[in-house]
């Protein structure tokens, strides 16, 4: 079997809090501490809180910014069915040949919910009123109609698209936040054991770095 994936032990705030009372504590005991260290591990614990408290916030917001795509996607998508709707209708009720009606996408079945089917439904309006102008004219069908009708498609194409940028990454800063979390996590317990054996015979120094641990913290859910 795959070895399983690491988890947080801590929340995220209480990590960036445990990192960064470490850091100051390391900072001041550096001495103490650095021999007993990794190289770099000091300095390599502030570069990390940085990016956490980063991360957090990115992850904070990429629900938000999933909703604010999704909203234009669906504004757009509803104004270009209103569109679609209207030239249908006009279409419909001239008398035009099977031919004619085709040509503006009468057949083409349209889902409302499928932004591919409004657009193909937006190029066939496009494409009927270029090869037939007269009918376009006698349903009413004016050159800012289809000025719109190219419009709409482009700024529904666009807000499809972001959106769907948007779903494949809200994701990332989740993932980017726990690994760098668990890099503090790990910097917080090697700091603790050096502080522990730095401060042996020093019991109120090695009270303070007993007390870099959440002793309230509860581990992340399994969805971090």
């Amino acid at each position: 079997m795959p070895p399983k994936t690491p988890k947080p032990k801590w929340k995220p705030a209480d990590a960036l809090s445990a990192g960064q009372q470490a850091l100051a504590l390391a900072e001041e005991q550096r001495t103490a501490l650095e021999p007993r260290l990794a190289a770099g591990l000091i300095d390599g614990l502030r570069a990390d809180l940085v990016t956490l408290d980063d991360k957090r916030s990115a992850t904070t917001r990429a629900p938000e910014l999933l909703r604010a795509a999704t909203k234009t996607q669906e504004q757009a998508q509803n104004e270009a069915l209103e569109l679609v709707g209207a030239v249908r209708g006009a279409v419909a009720r001239i008398r035009a040949t099977a031919a004619e009606r085709a040509a503006f996408g009468l057949s083409l079945k349209l889902n409302a919910k499928k932004v591919a089917s409004t657009l193909a439904a937006l190029d066939a309006i496009a494409a009927g009123a270029t090869k037939h102008p007269t009918v376009a004219r006698a349903a009413g069908i004016l050159p800012e109609d289809l000025a719109r009708a190219s419009t709409l498609r482009t700024a529904l194409a666009a807000a499809d698209g972001a959106q769907e940028q948007t779903k494949k990454t809200r994701t990332a800063p989740k993932g980017e936040r726990v690994t760098v979390q668990l890099e503090v996590e790990a910097a917080v317990d090697a700091i603790l054991a050096a502080g522990l054996l730095a401060s042996v015979g020093n019991p109120a120094l090695a009270t303070r770095f007993r007390a870099l641990v959440p002793t309230k913290a509860k581990r992340t859910p399994k969805t971090a």
